[in-house]
């Protein structure tokens, strides 16, 4: 065969390959074959390399398939994830905040003499965890000097202390109180600037507001000078 044919026919070669070129060409191209070994090698060569492209091409697409199966198993068990995750932040949130009072018979508060200082009065604790601890102020007696308040002190619990914080309490000091009649706890001025001082004088358990109260602590020189102040109020 003369070189001139030989590079025509391996011309077109991948178009024969391919199936891309036209009868004529086709039929050319296989005649040309039967009788040139060197193209015939030429075009097995050719074969080969044009062959594992294609494979590459499919295993490609087959490892693309696969990847978005993955991300969509990925994306499915972040969003469950997620879910649980923000499932239990939203139980713990609910089990801390949902608080319910805790009666006075249910408590086992006290209020004993501090054993370093005999003027301090301290509110003590013993059983279960609560949730919440907080007081408010009332005035119970004012003269032109002074205003005598009682603190009232509210408990409650909430679902969380319940189940994990079972721990009991052993006389844990939540509060004092000053039997020391020049102990004050602030100053309130009138529109004119004249002051009076605060002192606490007693405290109340009171579980809800509406119901009773209950007498903790109350200042002997107070009550000598004032009278007592009540029990259930």
């Amino acid at each position: 065969m003369d070189k001139q044919s030989c590079n025509i026919v391996q011309d077109l070669l991948p178009l024969y390959i391919d199936e891309a070129c036209s009868e004529e060409s086709r039929e050319v191209v296989e005649a040309h074959l039967k009788e040139c070994e060197a193209c015939r090698e030429a075009f097995e060569q050719m074969k080969e390399n044009l062959k594992f492209p294609a494979e590459h091409a499919d295993a490609k697409r087959g490892l693309e398939k696969i990847r978005k199966v993955l991300r969509k198993k990925y994306v499915i068990l972040a969003l469950v994830v997620a879910a649980v995750t923000g499932g239990c932040m939203a139980g713990s949130w609910i089990l801390q905040t949902i608080e319910e009072p805790i009666a006075y018979e249910d408590l086992k508060m006290s209020v004993v003499r501090d054993k370093k200082d005999p003027t301090l009065y301290n509110l003590t604790f013993n059983g279960e965890s609560y949730a919440g601890l907080y007081s408010e102020a009332i005035t119970l007696k004012e003269d032109k000097n002074c205003i005598y308040e009682a603190e009232i002190v509210h408990c409650n619990r909430s679902f969380w202390t319940q189940l994990f914080e079972r721990k009991p309490l052993k006389n844990a000091v939540m509060w004092s109180f000053s039997e020391n009649p020049d102990t004050t706890v602030g100053y309130v001025a009138d529109e004119k600037g004249n002051k009076k001082v605060v002192k606490t004088v007693a405290a109340y358990y009171q579980a809800t507001p509406g119901s009773p109260r209950y007498l903790l602590w109350e200042a002997d020189w107070y009550k000598k000078a004032h009278g007592k102040s009540g029990g259930i109020v």
